[in-house]
């Protein structure tokens, strides 16, 4: 008797949707983490550079890129985008939740 009980709580488990991890965040896709720096210049290439322009064309003060596109943690998304554009006309360059915001000059 006490095998059937411990049986049909098992079923009953096995029936129940999955859990939801609520740290799920910490485990994102990062698989773009470990570019190297000419990887990280065709990813933003790609990524960023269409969402400037289309910014910049419609003579917005900023850009936002959102950082699950890129793949990437947040303070590496930075930095790379510091790297690749601080020397490019972009006065400021900052996280503002999950997006890297470019200010862009002249705006």
């Amino acid at each position: 008797m006490n095998i059937r009980k411990q049986l049909d709580e098992f079923k009953q488990i096995v029936k129940a949707p999955p859990i939801r991890n609520p740290r799920e965040e910490e485990f994102a896709d990062r698989s773009n983490d470990d570019l190297d720096m000419a990887g990280l210049e065709r990813l933003f290439e790609k990524i960023a550079d269409p969402i400037i322009q289309e910014a910049a064309d419609k003579k917005r003060k900023y850009a936002y890129i959102p950082i699950k596109d890129l793949k990437m943690s947040n303070n590496k998304a930075l930095d790379a985008a510091k790297e690749l554009y601080a020397d490019k006309g972009y006065p400021h360059i900052m996280l503002s939740g999950d997006d890297i915001v470019f200010r862009l000059q002249g705006q």
